[in-house]
């Protein structure tokens, strides 16, 4: 169900006045400022982790140590043509093996916080930039 500001600001309301009356409204009104304040700050970034792997036995090993290390914490997990992608509540990881076959658009407008190049290619680095 959706909310927006202005329906909660009008259920917060009601709930001060319901309160005046003398009930107990005191979880709903934490709820209701709890939703309010999550709707008001702003968003966080995610970490963003790039590992560049040779192929995909090595990227399967990779994304097999990520889910090891990252037990219980893994909101999705994707598989793509030529990567693997793990996302959390504060990173997402992108595990990519045949980076040749890659078309460059993939790249275009990422921002990585880390970059882990396991192979013997070192201009992979440059393919995305670091956040600064």
């Amino acid at each position: 169900m959706y909310i927006n500001q202005e329906e909660l600001m009008k259920y917060i309301n009601l709930l001060l006045k319901v309160s005046e009356s003398g009930f107990d409204c005191s979880q709903e009104m934490s709820d209701a400022l709890n939703a309010l304040h999550s709707m008001m700050k702003p968003p966080t970034d995610k970490e963003e982790v790039y590992v560049f792997e040779e192929g995909l036995d090595k990227a399967n090993r990779t994304l097999e140590m990520f889910e090891n290390i990252l037990a219980g914490k893994i909101k999705s997990k994707t598989r793509g043509l030529y990567s693997r992608t793990l996302s959390t509540g504060s990173a997402n990881i992108y595990i990519l093996f045949n980076v040749d076959d890659i078309e460059p658009s993939f790249f275009r407008g990422k921002r990585a916080t880390y970059i882990i190049n396991n192979t013997n290619d070192k201009n992979l680095d440059t393919l995305i930039p670091l956040k600064g």
